[in-house]
């Protein structure tokens, strides 16, 4: 079973090289520069299924997909603030794919104005139960990560990204349940509160170039959803060969978390009126269930 396992990654490793080279070559031998660029940023919380929609978008062999760490944020100390805007055009105007993917998810909380100084781009705004999010950050990050991103809403600090344009309100929120004995889970989902509660924040619900989208919704429904992505920004849907490895067998992974009655309570409201938001879209297109 072991040798099995091994055999099998080292394929799906094999895969993904394969498909990286002939797209490399697709793009630079056949296919012309494309001056109508479409830019599709992703994003919302960490841990939220962003990684997965990136890679969708890979498959496309017209994107150019650029992830937290890259050629656009080499400027910041951390490789993962965006560069000045006007320095990422430029390098986004180099390549030649048409659909162009960024996933700067520490400039969630600016997206109004990375929308507004790209023309042609469009938003995809991804959430996650917070219970899921939570287990994944942990998992991921360490059990500290999450009190550690509170804290800079504690201090207040405005050149963090975590604390940037985070209101009064929730940052008062933040200050009446932050203590030394905040456990691990509680603070985890805390941070996926202070992250979510921007898109409510920022009025990005009323801005037609953003689509708010569940992440069970779209590991259930792929197909269904890149379709209507792709028609979103307007461009040739490539098929459902781009979806073939999304799979739903990581929702509810942390629903066994206990978290205090009212972090509970303060979570699961914001989550409701997410979910409110994004069956009133996404109904009539995946269906009510």
């Amino acid at each position: 079973m072991a040798s099995r396992k091994k055999y099998h990654k080292k394929f799906d490793k094999a895969c993904k090289k394969l498909l990286k080279m002939g797209k490399m070559l697709f793009q630079s031998l056949i296919m012309k520069r494309s001056h109508k660029k479409t830019l599709l940023f992703i994003a919302g919380c960490q841990r939220s299924g962003t990684s997965i929609m990136s890679k969708i978008f890979k498959r496309d062999y017209h994107s150019r997909v650029y992830n937290e760490f890259s050629v656009l944020s080499d400027l910041d100390v951390h490789r993962i603030r965006l560069n000045p805007l006007p320095m990422v055009r430029e390098q986004i105007s180099r390549n030649k794919a048409s659909l162009i993917v960024l996933k700067p998810l520490v400039e969630s909380q600016n997206l109004s104005r990375l929308l507004k100084f790209f023309p042609r781009s469009r938003a995809i705004w991804l959430y996650r139960h917070y219970k899921d999010v939570a287990f994944s950050y942990i998992t991921k990050f360490g059990l500290e990560k999450g009190l550690i991103d509170l804290q800079s809403i504690v201090e207040n600090n405005p050149n963090n990204w975590r604390s940037e344009h985070t209101s009064s309100k929730t940052r008062e929120l933040i200050l009446d349940l932050f203590s030394s004995d905040l456990n691990y889970q509680d603070g985890t989902a805390l941070f996926w509160y202070t992250r979510n509660i921007l898109y409510f924040d920022a009025n990005l619900d009323a801005n037609n170039n953003i689509i708010l989208c569940h992440y069970n919704d779209m590991v259930l429904n792929p197909g269904k959803i890149l379709k209507h992505i792709y028609e979103f920004l307007e461009i040739k849907y490539p098929g459902d060969r781009i979806v073939c490895e999304v799979h739903p067998n990581s929702i509810g992974k942390g629903s066994h978390l206990l978290l205090t009655p009212e972090i509970e309570e303060i979570c699961s409201g914001l989550y409701e009126k997410l979910n409110h938001a994004s069956k009133h879209y996404w109904s009539e297109i995946i269906g009510d269930g």
